[in-house]
């Protein structure tokens, strides 16, 4: 799809000729008849490119399943309508929200499971795929997303989901043993640090800028970070770290506790890093350095 439109691409005539919606629709169209006709495969596709073309919908073939993917903390869906009002089938595809962080929006990941998978059940919606992406190298542990992968479980399985502090009480318990409590909640603390200042990063978390930028980088906000929410990011990332780690001994899933210590450090150690950086610059200036 990168092709598209580009200045050298080899479907610029044409889109030229035909709209770029139109090009893109009859290639799906061509990988459908191939994969159904010739291999007998059932067909989905990622259904957001067609959404801009919504005129193009009906000419989607029936069979083929959309996957409705949409990973914002938004109170309404109105996407899935468009492709259930023309009979196409859909699985809703939200998100664990742990792409580009070091650790999950977990504020916004229930947000957007809940809201977009009760939007999908409305309409008919075979299921949920719960996506856990890993841009720039996955270094977002798979153990942090456990409490994300849970929700959507419930979420998309039971006949009526859980509220979050039901689901709170049940995970803890079941996924870590008798520290379920204390863990859980430091999830809920951290993960809704993570997802602070909401506007910095335009797809995912301040987290990885504390890791691996600095105030010298490229990015100039990281200079102007507010000293108080680098230490709540430092303190907070200790005291998750202390509970995962005291949590591990017995509990059922330890390999998800330590994955989870390990980024609340990684945290921590980008805020302290930060700060000190600030500092040195702050110490630089005022004697006049560059």
């Amino acid at each position: 799809t990168f092709d598209l439109g580009a200045e050298d691409g080899k479907s610029r005539a044409a889109i030229q000729a035909k709209g770029k919606g139109r090009v893109y629709l009859d290639f799906v169209i061509q990988l459908h008849r191939l994969l159904t006709d010739k291999y007998g495969k059932r067909v989905m596709f990622w259904g957001d490119i067609v959404l801009h073309h919504p005129e193009l919908i009906p000419d989607i073939p029936k069979d083929m399943i959309v996957l409705n993917w949409d990973y914002s903390a938004k109170d309404r869906f109105p996407q899935v309508d468009p492709f259930a009002d023309s009979g196409l089938e859909q699985i809703i595809c939200p998100s664990t929200n742990s792409y580009n962080g070091v650790f999950p929006r977990v504020d916004d990941s229930w947000a957007n499971v809940a809201h977009f998978m009760r939007d999908g059940r409305a309409v008919g919606a075979l299921g949920m795929l719960n996506t856990d992406w890993g841009d720039g190298g996955h270094y977002n542990l798979l153990g942090c997303s456990y409490y994300g992968y849970a929700h959507g479980a419930d979420a998309s399985g039971a006949a009526r989901p859980l509220t979050r502090d039901a689901f709170d009480a049940i995970l803890g318990p079941v996924l870590f043993g008798a520290a379920g409590d204390r863990a859980v909640t430091a999830i809920r603390t951290l993960g809704r640090l993570a997802g602070t200042p909401k506007d910095f990063h335009p797809s995912g978390s301040v987290t990885i800028d504390l890791l691996f930028n600095t105030p010298m980088g490229e990015d100039p906000r990281v200079r102007d970070l507010p000293a108080e929410l680098l230490a709540d990011f430092a303190a907070t990332g200790d005291d998750a770290a202390a509970v995962w780690r005291a949590a591990a001994a017995e509990s059922y899933e330890p390999d998800a506790l330590l994955d989870m210590a390990w980024a609340a450090q990684a945290i921590a150690y980008g805020a302290r890093k930060t700060a000190f950086l600030q500092e040195i610059m702050d110490l630089a200036e005022s004697k006049g350095g560059d």
